[in-house]
């Protein structure tokens, strides 16, 4: 009879030690299962934004699209041309002038305040532009709408440039 009652305690503590690790392994794919649906809604949310992004660029492009219709007709091609070249022999000096040791003039002496900066690329400059708007305070939807882009994209672009990373205001 002794062996029955232990065995029959065994077969219970079999039973409970069974019922623990499925508990175990459901709880386990409960949270796998929230996680992937917090990815999932943050993929929407990205996509949205990104889709929005597109939208409001396409807006942009229409728009610029119907004010150069309006506008008089010019030799666009002389024009581009005529801007290609200043940009690049602009572009050479500088260079030069920087790897010669040179500053200012050719004279030796200082340039000055007014003198037109070397151009700096549209990326360049849209990290500078964020970057003062950040020193100033502003937060990221602000200078979103400041500079006419998407949320997500000022985003990345502080992302990507490393030395925005420790500026970020407003989140």
């Amino acid at each position: 009879m002794v062996y029955f009652i232990v065995l029959a305690y065994f077969l219970i503590f079999l039973t409970l030690f069974a019922v623990i690790i499925l508990f175990v392994r459901q709880n386990r794919l409960f949270h796998i299962e929230k996680k992937y649906r917090r990815l999932n809604e943050e993929l929407e949310e990205t996509m949205s934004a990104f889709l929005i992004q597109i939208k409001e660029e396409n807006e942009r492009l229409i728009e610029k699209a119907v004010s150069l219709d309006q506008k008089p007709e010019k030799n666009t091609g002389e024009i581009i041309e005529n801007r290609v070249n200043k940009y690049r022999l602009h572009s050479g000096i500088q260079e030069y002038k920087k790897n010669a040791g040179i500053i200012g003039t050719d004279d030796g002496k200082k340039a000055p305040d007014n003198m037109e900066k070397a151009p700096v690329s549209e990326y360049e400059e849209e990290i500078n532009k964020i970057k003062q708007l950040l020193e100033s305070g502003y937060t990221i939807e602000e200078i979103a709408k400041q500079l006419e882009k998407g949320k997500t994209e000022v985003e990345l672009l502080i992302k990507f440039s490393g030395n925005l990373n420790g500026n970020k205001k407003g989140r």
